[in-house]
């Protein structure tokens, strides 16, 4: 989300607080990647969207 709203503003202060934000995300995404690998669990479910994970 934070890549989309620095592609669209122009404003230098919003631009780098966007990518600030992705760049501490992409920082966490792996994190929690090399956890999984660690507990040898899966970095998917194959659910194809984020509202099939809720679903019993």
């Amino acid at each position: 989300m934070s890549i989309i709203i620095r592609e669209q503003y122009t404003d230098p202060e919003v631009r780098t607080i966007a990518f600030d934000i992705a760049r501490a995300q992409q920082h966490q995404e792996g994190q929690i990647l090399a956890l999984l690998r660690d507990w040898g669990l899966p970095q998917t479910t194959g659910a194809s969207t984020d509202t099939e994970l809720f679903l019993p």
